[in-house]
């Protein structure tokens, strides 16, 4: 689908969908990139060049330059509407956004993110944009996946809620964890996430206990791209 007609209202609309979790989009986005951010931490990489995948207007930017404050950011999008919108933002001496058609460099980016991306496109193409990916990221980069959980019945509540994401085909996160096996990446780790809304928020610490259990809003595969 083309999102152009909802660069200036995406925003509202991502709002009025989440509104049942009583939090912000930022707050999602925030733990999102942390949870990518303590990965890499963990695994000893520290990414020079993030590139995201679907950045939209942006609105992972600013967590992702908090979190990888030395590295280059890279938003691409197909969107050049969205693109304009994030540029006229965020875009600076480390930040700068692109098309993939007008991004050509292969073998350079140190980790990709991609939050709930794939949903919006034909199955019957994972593998082609896994592949455009892939070649974007030098041996050993890392792949960070978001999208939303199919098995979550406030998920789907929440898509059902959103004009853009209406229609769209949800992903099955262990076919997908396949999927990406055989692009070249090593073994996904799956985790689930957004298990408790704000209003029982007392119980957001016990969410890593059940982060393989998939109970959650949201689902992540994390991998690095192999030699």
């Amino acid at each position: 689908m083309g999102f152009d007609q909802y660069a200036l209202n995406y925003e509202a609309e991502l709002c009025r969908g989440l509104r049942w979790s009583g939090q912000q989009p930022d707050w999602f986005a925030e733990r999102r990139v942390s949870c990518v951010r303590e990965h890499c931490h963990k695994s000893g990489l520290a990414p020079r060049r993030v590139l995201e995948f679907g950045c939209g207007v942006g609105i992972h930017v600013p967590f992702l330059r908090a979190a990888f404050p030395e590295s280059q950011i890279i938003g691409l999008d197909i969107s050049q509407d969205s693109l304009a919108v994030a540029a006229g933002r965020h875009a600076g001496r480390h930040v700068c956004f692109s098309t993939p058609e007008e991004f050509r460099q292969r073998h350079t980016v140190d980790l990709v993110y991609v939050n709930g991306v794939f949903h919006h496109i034909a199955p019957a193409e994972h593998h082609h944009w896994l592949r455009r990916i892939r070649d974007y990221m030098a041996p050993g980069a890392l792949l960070a996946v978001f999208d939303n959980n199919p098995l979550s019945l406030p998920a789907r509540w929440v898509m059902h809620s959103i004009p853009f994401d209406q229609d769209t085909i949800m992903v099955n996160p262990r076919r997908f964890a396949r999927l990406m096996r055989a692009t070249g990446f090593g073994r996904p780790q799956l985790r689930f996430h957004f298990l408790f809304p704000r209003a029982l928020s007392c119980l957001h610490g016990i969410e890593s206990l059940v982060a393989r259990l998939p109970l959650a809003a949201q689902f992540s595969l994390l991998a690095c791209r192999e030699e």
